[in-house]
């Protein structure tokens, strides 16, 4: 009987533990959508300053 309470004392610490984390993270990390739509942002930001960089370094004056 003392071993299946120590064993489920775990097992609720345990879970609890779990379910904390869980719940943080969901409050930090942003949802799927939030990143994608950053991602796709960033890289047209890349793509744009890719070609004012290839703009200037053809129309350089030697």
């Amino acid at each position: 009987m003392i071993k299946n309470d120590k064993k489920f004392k775990k097992i609720t610490i345990c879970f609890f533990t779990m379910i904390s984390i869980i719940s943080y993270s969901k409050d930090v990390i942003s949802s799927k959508k939030e990143i994608i739509e950053k991602f796709t942002e960033n890289s047209k930001n890349i793509r744009s300053m890719d070609v004012v960089v290839e703009n200037t370094t053809t129309n350089k004056k030697y």
